[in-house]
């Protein structure tokens, strides 16, 4: 099982392409909190995503994944009025099958985002009241609550060979990102996988909050929000670098390869941005998102840079002028991503202890089965520059030979399979060995 590199776009801040509507903002407009800041549309469109696959290639992404696309009233669209439409604003079907074509073509997969525990007050499902359980999802008066186990709404959903789900499976469009999973519960999602798999090859990416294991027994996989809160906590000294280290590689020894269809997530339209969250500590917190087992997913306009609070301010529009070869935090993520594709130990490989005496560090090794695709991951998330040995369970790290940041070109001596490391403060690196042509190669007959 492999990983791969996602990125989330909010269809209606990433790119607006000849869509033109006497109610849509300027594309310039800052975002503004206010009661009814959910009817503020940009006007980004179906067509608009398309026009920046190329952008999308660049980057060197393997998959998309777009917030709700189904007809709605908000400009979030997890409020459907109804699952049989695509919404006007966006653009038509034909717009949606253009671009997953030419997703297709550039070798990039494509996942939608359905609610299925809830919908909008005004749903053309509002007639039978059987659908609906009396409540409000998360006491949200605009978002009433389905009642998933009435077994004509289940044929509505996935049953029926003309069910919405099945209808998009025949088309080829088989993976989906799954809205309030956790919401649905084991036996509901079971039910609908069973049912899925029986159409065709899907699959299904649950929001969920909560430890992976269980989930991961029925679904393919997770937005990893547990790996989230332990980022944040170890690099606000919450928790300990060392206790950091033991959660991870326990969740890899019991949820295994499976992690690797996760998706490792820092923000979303849900949370601040990265910057606005981890500050001068972000790129330590990339760094992490990319070196855990799993697929990171980056959303929109990290990669250039955008900050933002919480709701409404993490859904600012897509700022393009800032694409360009100087812009430093696209720099930084095109060599982590580079990286990451390019390391079977990160995109694939297992995880391994390092054991250290200072508890605030974080260390890690990244395996594969070639030393030269390993990779030793060490931050520091103080303001003291640090001084340790660090022992590693690594035959193959040959003694008297040194590892390079593949980050900052920084550089640490080997020592009977330990570093001896000096590391600056708030600092990240991915370590590779080191060879050098015109030197003696401690690792010439080492695989």
């Amino acid at each position: 099982m492999k990983g791969k590199i996602g990125y989330q776009i909010f269809v209606d801040r990433f790119n607006n392409f000849n869509n033109k509507n006497n109610n849509f903002l300027d594309w310039d407009t800052p975002i503004k909190a206010h009661e009814k800041q959910e009817y503020d549309f940009y006007g980004g469109n179906l067509l608009g995503i398309t026009k920046k696959i190329n952008y999308l290639k660049k980057l060197n992404i393997d998959f998309l994944y777009l917030t709700p696309i189904f007809k709605a009233n908000t400009n979030h669209r997890y409020d459907t009025v109804d699952f049989e439409k695509i919404d006007e604003i966006i653009g038509s079907e034909e717009d949606l099958n253009n671009l997953f074509l030419e997703l297709k073509i550039n070798n990039i997969d494509l996942f939608l985002d359905i609610a299925l525990n809830h919908t909008s007050k005004y749903s053309v499902l509002k007639n039978n009241v059987d659908f609906y359980t009396g409540k409000n999802w998360a006491d949200v008066n605009n978002l009433p609550e389905l009642n998933i186990d009435n077994e004509e709404l289940k044929n509505y959903f996935f049953k029926f060979e003309n069910s919405i789900l099945k209808k998009f499976l025949k088309k080829g469009i088989s993976n989906w990102r799954l809205d309030c999973a956790y919401d649905l519960g084991y036996s509901f999602l079971n039910e609908l996988k069973s049912e899925l798999n029986k159409t065709c090859d899907n699959k299904l990416i649950g929001e969920v909050w909560s430890y992976p294991k269980k989930w991961l027994s029925i679904l393919d996989g997770i937005m990893n929000y547990y790996y989230f809160d332990l980022i944040k906590n170890v690099l606000s000294g919450n928790i300990s670098g060392k206790l950091f280290t033991k959660i991870v590689i326990e969740t890899f020894e019991e949820c295994g390869y499976s992690l690797f269809n996760c998706w490792n997530m820092l923000s979303s339209h849900d949370t601040p941005r990265i910057l606005t969250e981890f500050k001068n500590k972000y790129k330590l917190a990339v760094i992490l998102q990319f070196a855990l087992p799993g697929s990171p997913l980056i959303y929109y306009g990290e990669e250039i840079g955008l900050n933002g609070d919480n709701d409404p301010y993490c859904r600012e529009t897509m700022k393009w002028e800032k694409v360009n070869e100087d812009n430093e935090f696209l720099n930084f993520y095109k060599v982590l991503i580079d990286e990451y594709k390019n390391s079977s130990a990160l995109n694939s490989g297992d995880i391994s202890e390092c054991y250290y005496s200072d508890k605030e560090i974080i260390a890690f090794e990244r395996k594969s089965e070639k030393i030269r695709e390993n990779r030793i991951i060490i931050i520091n998330p103080t303001n003291e520059e640090k001084e340790i040995i660090i022992y590693t369970k690594n035959s193959s790290l040959m003694n008297n030979s040194k590892i390079i940041d593949c980050l900052t070109g920084l550089e640490f001596s080997v020592f009977n399979s330990s570093i001896k490391a000096l590391i600056p403060p708030l600092f990240g690196g991915i370590f590779k060995i080191k060879e050098e042509k015109e030197k003696y190669n401690f690792y010439k007959r080492i695989d």
